[in-house]
Order: C-alpha cells, then sequence, then structure tokens
C-alpha cells in the first residue's frame, strides 16, 4: 500500500508550538509480509517526521516513536488502513504519552529513527527455548481497574507480585500494596540487567510461585505477555513442584495503569516535596494509588511524567531520597551515573556527584570510582551472580 499524502501532517522544524508525545505500543498480530511492512513504516515515518525505534516480526510490531500528536494519530490510523482491518485501534491501544515539563521539549524526542526485522518482539530464551513457550496463551489481562482491585484484596498466603523489569527500572518505582493485617502479597524483584535473565531466575522461584495468584507488570505489558507464557510453561514442566498458579497481567502496563490512578508531574518539584503534587487537572489522582515513585521509560524523557505517590529512590553513596539518574540534566546530555565497572545505572544524589567518578569518566584527584554495590564500593555484576529479592512493598492507604 502506497503513503498517500495527509492534510494533518506538520512539519517539526516548521515554526509555531505544536503538542510533542511519544507513542507506545505492541501487537501480535502476523505480519506476512515483514520486508513490506519495514518499506512501508520507513516511508510513513520519514513524511510524518517521526523518530524512534521500530522492531517488525512476522509476529507483530513493537513501536516507540516521538513527534506531534497531530502526526503519531496519522501514523495511526494510516497503519490501521495498512494493516487491511485484521487489527483495530482498540487491538492496538496506543499510548500517546506526554513529555516531562522540567526539560526542553527538544532533548526529548528521538533524533534517529530505527526500524529492524527481529525474530520475536521480545526475546526471552534462545529460538528453542522461545518456540515451546510460544506454545502457550498469554495470560488473561487485568485493566488498571481490575488489577487495583486485585492488589488490595491480595494476600501473602495466596498471592505475588512479579516485577518484570530490570533492577534499573525497580530502583525508582514499584507497586506496593495495602498494609493488612501486618503484611501485604509480596514482590518478586528479579533484579535482572536484562529480559532474557529472567527464565532461570524464575525457575529458582518456583518455590514462592507454585499454587499462587500471580500477578506480573511491566512499562507497557509487552515483556509480560512473553512471561506469563514461560511461567505457565514452567508450571507445566518437570520442574515445577507443587499447585500450578493462575496467572494475570497488567493490560498497558505501568502506562495505563498511571493514567488512570496516577497523577502529573509538578515544574521543578524535587523528590522530597513530590508527595504533595496533585493532579493539574485535578482529575482521577488518588492517594489510593499503589503505585509508589516513577516508571522508567527507554526514550529520551527516562520516566514519564505520569506518577505515582512519593519517592522510593536513594542515593547509593549516602542513602538521601533521589530518583533522578540525570541529576536534573535531560538523558540526551548523557550525563547520568553509571557503574564503573560495568556501567549499569546507579542513583546518585548532586551532592555526592561531585566527588566521584563515573564510567566514561576521567579519574581525577580526590575523587573516587562509584560502583553499582551496596555505598558505591564494589560492582555486584562481577561474575555475573544475580539473585531475586522477595520484598513486601506495602503502604497505609489513607
Amino acid at each position: 500500500m502506497d503513503v498517500q499524502s495527509d492534510e494533518c501532517i506538520e512539519n517539526n522544524e516548521s515554526e509555531g508550538e505544536h503538542e510533542y508525545m511519544i507513542m507506545l505500543f505492541y501487537i501480535y498480530t502476523v505480519i506476512e509480509g515483514v520486508a513490506d511492512n519495514i518499506t512501508f513504516q520507513k516511508n510513513l515515518c520519514e513524511e510524518l517526521f517521526l523518530k524512534g525505534r521500530i522492531r517488525v516480526s512476522i509476529e507483530g510490531l513493537n513501536v516507540v516513536l516521538s513527534g506531534t500528536k497531530s502526526n503519531l494519530q496519522c501514523y495511526e490510523n494510516r497503519l490501521l488502513a495498512h494493516l487491511n482491518g485484521t487489527v483495530t485501534s482498540q487491538d492496538l491501544d496506543v499510548k500517546y504519552c506526554p513529555l516531562r515539563s522540567d526539560i526542553p521539549a527538544s532533548k526529548q524526542l528521538f533524533d534517529y529513527l530505527s526500524i529492524k526485522e527481529t525474530k520475536d518482539l521480545v526475546s526471552l530464551e534462545d529460538q528453542l527455548g522461545d518456540e515451546e513457550t510460544n506454545a502457550f496463551k498469554p495470560a488473561p489481562h487485568l485493566s488498571p481497574k481490575e488489577w487495583h482491585e486485585a492488589l488490595q484484596s491480595a494476600t501473602t498466603e495466596d498471592s505475588i507480585i512479579i516485577d518484570a523489569r530490570n533492577v534499573y527500572e525497580s530502583k525508582i518505582g514499584y507497586f506496593t500494596t495495602p498494609f493488612q493485617d501486618g503484611c501485604g502479597a509480596p514482590t518478586l524483584l528479579t533484579n535482572t540487567r536484562r529480559y532474557s535473565q529472567l527464565p532461570p531466575i524464575l525457575k529458582e522461584s518456583i518455590h514462592h510461585l507454585a499454587g499462587k495468584n500471580i500477578y506480573m507488570y511491566c512499562t507497557g505489558g509487552v515483556r509480560c505477555e512473553k512471561v506469563s507464557q514461560y511461567v505457565q510453561k514452567l508450571a507445566n514442566s518437570d520442574d515445577w513442584i507443587g499447585e500450578k498458579p493462575k496467572v494475570f497481567q497488567l493490560k498497558g502496563g505501568i502506562q495505563r495503569y498511571l493514567e488512570t490512578y496516577g497523577h502529573v508531574e509538578a515544574d521543578n518539584v524535587g523528590d522530597e516535596s513530590s508527595d504533595q503534587i496533585m493532579h493539574k487537572s485535578d482529575c482521577n489522582f488518588s492517594q489510593s494509588c499503589l503505585f509508589q515513585g516513577k516508571n522508567f521509560v527507554f526514550d529520551q524523557r527516562r520516566f514519564d511524567p505520569q506518577l505515582g505517590v512519593g519517592t522510593v529512590g536513594a542515593c547509593n553513596m549516602c542513602s538521601a531520597p533521589h530518583s533522578d539518574y540525570d541529576n536534573g540534566h535531560s538523558p540526551s546530555e548523557n550525563r547520568e551515573a553509571r557503574c564503573y565497572r560495568c556501567r549499569i545505572l546507579v542513583l546518585i544524589c548532586s551532592s555526592c556527584r561531585e566527588k566521584v567518578v563515573c564510567a566514561g569518566e576521567e579519574l581525577s584527584q580526590g575523587k573516587i570510582r562509584v560502583f553499582c554495590g551496596p555505598s558505591g564500593t564494589q560492582c555486584i555484576n562481577e561474575g555475573n551472580d544475580f539473585h531475586f529479592e522477595l520484598k513486601r512493598h506495602v503502604r497505609i492507604i489513607p
């Protein structure tokens, strides 16, 4: 299908104010002509001045783009037409994400367009393992409201939460459960550096998962699709011991949940006062929001301005409340703190940042190297020995 001109096209480089946003979605649907789809995507994005990352697989699309809201909406409409009615707008479930207010919009937009063919939308295992996992259907989706209600009634005895993200994501935000009779449902923090490290950790956790209601979440939902399939494969394998679990996943991930229960960041608000921020439009925000902290994202914003309650991050050196990897700078400036050895993101407050040297920086007199381990003294990635944590993130809901 040829790309047709559209009256709604806005040139990002033209003068005037436009509402820029980040578009985020994935869709599992058979793409019969992957090469043709890549050509279509390239032509359409260039015409609409959109940049970002698109992964095209025979099993579907995984997309994150930046541009004007009008052009992003044009992209969605034209994509639906190109797919010839095989999917609907509801199937795409496109998330239109706002930019942060504390850094310039121009520094939050992608400056490149990358469109690649991949075997899988997200790859959890080796080729053979993924094929076995794909034999199982993804777990049922819970809407933000259903998820909220499920976590409110979840207990240690019957439920467990799985955070399917990486360690540096969960450091600045995670789901909590209400404080009930001294405890709430625990969260399995996998502490992975990359997605493909999940399988062995889940295998080690079988005794925690057996017979439980498993509630899993990630940023936008795509990673949970595959993880929920893997858990079901594991539960049907010879490795499994005990009762089979019931697995559920959060539809639309943290992003959709915070659109319903979160609040929008205020201009120039520091970590210490984020508990007092009110939703600018005073719509859905409630202190009953079960997500605490920030939603880490893989674009030039670093975190989405839709926030949960309070601050959960802490400086790795002095333990002061801190949840900004970039210390007030735009992520595009590449001034974030990273472990001197393994280069993983590390939370270092502005005061401590002046005293340390991170990966990629020259060692100078009076400064010390900072690492990702406790107190920043050593790298916990040495030997690649990863261990999960079982934590009870609970809070008293007013």
